[in-house]
């Protein structure tokens, strides 16, 4: 659903005192349906303070209930800024970087249109929400009721042994021929579901966000033009379960805790999250599995709830499940009984979501025992320990670099807390840059003049960036996303030019001098100038990992370039690199083994690059 089914919305960025946004209304009502395209619709709302940014949210409405919960998912995320308009492009008149369409302080208004390839192809509602940046939000309801072609599917959904139809199961189809091709059907509240598809052969599958007892069932149908596929679905509940609940030392229980499982031989995920009672249930295939219950876990699968400074007993389980058997699996959360606490800073100012980890070496087995956690939104972090040395307490944030980089044994007793290990945070340069300067008409710089860098088919934060000019007149993107990018320069009633500069990016390139003039007239601007970027790198990626991990970088030149690990101590282990390479943009793939295949064991480790004149040290950490 990427591409197809996805409004362009939009809008960020400006710090200011904010208080609420209210009123939100699509064509002027909460609740607007879509029944025809090409559609336009006008997104407006009110909000207290003048200049502040919002974040403006699209997600489907999986279980039908208007409600945004953990079934639903985001399709689209977006950013306005009170006064930052459109920014058109006049050769192409249906192009451009949306924006506020008022000059109103305090109010934003915005038209989006949706064309034939911007739209779902079966009946949905879509939730669109706006946040102010006091977390004050207000949502409104987009529902999509369009006459479909006789080229569709239809039929219902139900369960296999019961026969009653089923609300709220996901159907999706997958062309055949173009995988990266899906779409989505929802069945109603009577199980029945339509949708609009091309012609050819479709792979087609269920999902079940709320029954997580139904197992996913998979089957094929060919869609010819002008005729009406039936297709009846026949789901069946698991034979196997996982019942259990997730418990504080005092028996309360604990909501909202994230169980991972996988199975040992396929590799497959399953996992759940623990209702008001702390109670979990959730239906698996035969085989063994690994049950996880950590706060990295939580965060990796989307939840970033966890209470400070405990840990799940066991936290790591293995079970062997048969058919037609249900194994109680009951967990634990311990406090620990000492902490490190500090913050996380960038520039004096807060930086939430940190992962922040202690390194000790356990005196039985000698190996590594890691212990994690992520700040807060306030910077700051509690990281629950057992009382014994600390080798090494490291913070890692991808686009960012922490100083220290580690700190170095801590002695913790019983029931210690010790404070103020703060990280302080620099932006780390990215692998795709684009930068440039604004001029008035006699080529002086001009100051926070809003520039804005579009990427349409990103639909995170990291696909609409603005920045605002400095006292020099420059301003800076650094990407984290390749593909087709737009950037435009914006300022009330200016006439800028050029208007949008579009660039297609990949990692190791930059574009500078993509400059703006503010003029009466239009002159001929440049195209900026391409160049690699100099010697660069970012962290690894997963973080941790389990089984393999990725290191992008950059080399200015052709070079001979060595990758080697190292103990936490800076002991050299093994060389996973020795080679000559050539210029450029450079992935290196790591699965946790030396080059002989032998596996390391769980914990963090350094790595260290060497090319030309360059040296550079990050820490990988490998969880199995």
């Amino acid at each position: 659903m990427k591409r197809e089914g996805i409004g362009i919305l939009l809008l960020l960025a400006h710090i200011s005192l904010a208080r609420a946004v209210t009123n939100l209304c699509i064509n002027d009502t909460s609740d607007h349906t879509i029944g025809t395209v090409p559609a336009k619709i006008v997104l407006s709302c009110d909000i207290a303070s003048v200049g502040n940014s919002l974040v403006c949210e699209i997600f489907v409405d999986m279980n039908g209930n208007q409600l945004i919960d953990l079934s639903d998912e985001r399709i689209r995320y977006l950013n306005f800024v009170d006064g930052l308009g459109w920014i058109h492009d006049g050769e192409l008149a249906e192009n451009g970087i949306p924006g506020d369409e008022t000059a109103r302080d305090g109010h934003i208004r915005s038209t989006l249109q949706f064309s034939e390839h911007l739209r779902p192809y079966s009946p949905q509602t879509w939730i669109v929400r706006m946040t102010d940046q006091d977390h004050s939000s207000a949502c409104a309801l987009l529902r999509w009721d369009l006459a479909l072609s006789p080229a569709r599917v239809t039929g219902t959904v139900r369960d296999a042994e019961a026969n009653e139809s089923l609300p709220h199961v996901l159907v999706h189809f997958r062309d055949a021929r173009y995988p990266e091709i899906e779409r989505l059907a929802i069945t109603d509240g009577e199980g029945n579901f339509v949708i609009q598809l091309t012609s050819g052969d479709w792979q087609v599958f269920t999902s079940h966000p709320e029954q997580k007892h139904y197992k996913r069932t998979a089957a094929r149908i060919k869609v010819t033009d002008e005729k009406n596929a039936p297709l009846d679905l026949r789901v069946s509940r698991y034979d196997a379960y996982i019942d259990g609940c997730v418990r504080f030392e005092n028996h309360s229980p604990a909501e909202n805790i994230t169980v991972a499982l996988q199975n040992i031989a396929t590799l497959e995920f399953y996992n759940i999250r623990t209702d008001q009672h702390g109670h979990f249930k959730v239906g698996v295939e035969p085989g063994c599995y690994v049950v996880t219950t950590s706060q990295y876990y939580s965060r990796y699968l989307g939840n970033s709830h966890w209470p400070d400074g405990f840990f799940a007993e066991p936290a790591v389980d293995t079970l062997i499940i048969q058919n037609d058997q249900v194994i109680s699996e009951d967990i634990t959360l311990i406090r620990y009984p000492a902490a490190i606490r500090g913050h996380c800073l960038l520039q004096g100012a807060p930086l939430g979501d940190v992962l922040v980890q202690g390194v000790a070496i356990d005196p039985r087995t000698k190996r590594q025992k890691l212990y994690q956690t992520f700040s807060k939104s306030d910077g700051s972090y509690e990281l629950g320990i057992f009382p014994h040395e600390i080798k090494s307490v490291i913070a890692q944030k991808e686009g960012f670099i922490a100083a220290p980089a580690v700190f170095q044994k801590i002695e913790m007793n019983e029931k210690e807390t010790v404070e103020n290990y703060n990280f302080q945070f620099i932006k780390q340069t990215g692998l795709m840059k684009l930068s440039g300067f604004v001029y008035d008409p006699s080529e002086q710089p001009l100051e926070d003049v809003y520039v804005v860098a579009y990427n349409i088919w990103e639909d995170s934060p990291d696909g609409h960036l603005v920045t605002q000019t400095n006292e020099n007149g420059y301003y800076c993107f650094d990407l984290k996303v390749d593909g087709d990018w737009q950037i435009g320069a914006y300022r009330e009633g200016a006439n800028i030019q050029p208007e949008i500069y579009y660039k297609f990016m990949s990692p190791g390139l930059q574009y500078d001098r993509l400059n703006f003039h503010v003029s009466e007239d239009k002159i001929a601007i440049g195209s900026g100038q391409l160049q690699l970027a100099d010697f660069n790198f970012m962290p690894h990626f997963p973080n941790p990992f389990f089984k393999e991990t990725v290191i992008d970088f950059v080399l200015p030149k052709s070079s001979h370039t060595q990758i080697k690990l190292l103990s936490i101590d800076g002991d050299e282990l093994t060389t996973l690199l020795d080679h000559n390479l050539s210029s450029g943009y450079q992935k290196f793939s790591w699965n946790g083994a030396d080059r002989a295949g032998n596996l390391f064991a769980n914990g963090i480790y350094l790595c260290r690059i060497e090319s030309h004149e360059h040296t550079s040290i990050l820490p990988i950490t490998l969880l199995r």
